[in-house]
C-alpha cells in the first residue's frame, strides 16, 4: 500500500490511486477492506474519463502510518526481502508502464532511484535498465509486472558449427 501511495500528491489525508487497470483497482480495494479494515462504503471511485479511475478513501491514522513508512524507506531498501519487493511492486503498479522498449516508472523520484540501486535495480530517466533483475525481485507481488514478458537474447551460432559441412 505504501508503494502505491508513495508518489501520489494527495491532500486531506486521502489514500488512493489513479488507474485504468481493473486488477490493480481490485487489489487496492481488497487490501483496504481486508487488511486495513476500512468499510467498503467509505471507498470512493471516481471516473476520470477514458477508463481512468481515481479510487481512494479518507483515514488520518492510515495516512500518517503510510507517510511514516515512506519517509523511512532507507530501511526498506537495505535488503532484498518481501517488504522491499512489495514496496517496489506498489511503485511499479501505481506508475509503471510496459512498452516495446521494456519497463518504465513514470514518476520515480531521484531518491527512490538511488534507493533502488541498493537492491541492484538500476534506472535511467525512469526506464529500468535491468528489467530481468527487477522482475525477479517483484515476481508474485506486482500485478503489472506479471504482464511483462522480457525477451531473452538469441544464442549466437557458434563459428565452429558454421564451418562443418555435410558431405
Amino acid at each position: 500500500m505504501a508503494g502505491l501511495q508513495c508518489n501520489a500528491n494527495e491532500e486531506n489525508n486521502s489514500i488512493g490511486i489513479h488507474t485504468n487497470n481493473d486488477e490493480i483497482e481490485q487489489k487496492f480495494i481488497e487490501i483496504t477492506v481486508n487488511e486495513l479494515e476500512i468499510p467498503p462504503n467509505r471507498i470512493i471511485i471516481r471516473n476520470l474519463g477514458e477508463s481512468m479511475r481515481h479510487v481512494y478513501f479518507y483515514h488520518s491514522r492510515v495516512f500518517k502510518r503510510l507517510r511514516e513508512v515512506i519517509n523511512s524507506s532507507e530501511k526498506i531498501f537495505k535488503r532484498k526481502n518481501l517488504f522491499a519487493a512489495s514496496y517496489l511492486a506498489g511503485i511499479f503498479d501505481a506508475s509503471g508502464h510496459i512498452d516495446s522498449k521494456g519497463l518504465y516508472i513514470k514518476r520515480i523520484s531521484p531518491r527512490e532511484a538511488i534507493l533502488m540501486q541498493n537492491l541492484d535495480i538500476y534506472t535511467k530517466g525512469g526506464r529500468i535498465t535491468n528489467p530481468g533483475a527487477f522482475l525477479m525481485l517483484v515476481r508474485g507481488t506486482s500485478i503489472l509486472a506479471g504482464q511483462a514478458a522480457i525477451k531473452t537474447p538469441e544464442r549466437p551460432i557458434s563459428r565452429y558449427k558454421k564451418g562443418i559441412s555435410k558431405e
